[in-house]
């Protein structure tokens, strides 16, 4: 009796790493990131947008880019298209706004959902107060501020010694009569 061989089937099976679901998954990322990154202008329209307005108020249109951005690593194949250092850098710059949009707010509307949506909505203001006791507010600001100017060098993909230069070229220096208009003065 011949045996016989069972034959290989012409599609592969789909599985985690196949193609077709990191489309897939792409799809729905970035799906989700254009919900997020809409939120704020349609707030009052479905619930989506107003549950989603109230967790990250107008932070969320970075955040929305972010995972946008992040659906780009399931859609692309080149790495071109794609950079890990931009992702962190749009990652630490949606910390950052959503901690500077909480941190003008008046202490007594912190906890207030309808300012907070117009702000940087509760994750913000989880952000803003953890570090506010730890740190203090000016502590706060300048680790914000040094983190907001990593996170820019790392998406435009300047050093930071390019943007220290820049800064030295645009304050002016001491003219020949003698006057200065240097920040000290």
């Amino acid at each position: 009796m011949a045996v016989k061989k069972k034959r290989k089937s012409s599609k592969d099976p789909l599985t985690i790493k196949s193609a077709e679901t990191k489309i897939l998954f792409g799809i729905i990322l970035a799906i989700i990131g254009l919900i997020i990154l809409i939120s704020p202008f349609f707030s009052t329209q479905t619930k989506i947008f107003t549950t989603t307005t109230q967790y990250l108020g107008y932070s969320a249109i970075s955040w929305g880019i972010f995972v946008i951005y992040i659906s780009f690593f399931l859609f692309f194949k080149k790495k071109s298209f794609i950079s890990k250092k931009q992702a962190i850098g749009i990652f630490i710059f949606s910390l950052c706004l959503s901690i500077l949009l909480t941190f003008w707010l008046p202490e007594e509307k912190l906890t207030d959902s309808v300012a907070l949506q117009t702000a940087a909505g509760t994750l913000g203001s989880f952000l803003h107060i953890k570090l506010h006791t730890v740190l203090g507010g000016l502590i706060e600001i300048i680790i914000v501020l040094v983190l907001l100017v990593i996170a820019v060098s790392l998406i435009s993909g300047t050093t930071l010694e390019q943007i220290r230069d820049f800064i030295e070229m645009s304050i002016p220096e001491k003219d020949s009569d003698g006057n200065s208009s240097s920040l000290r003065d």
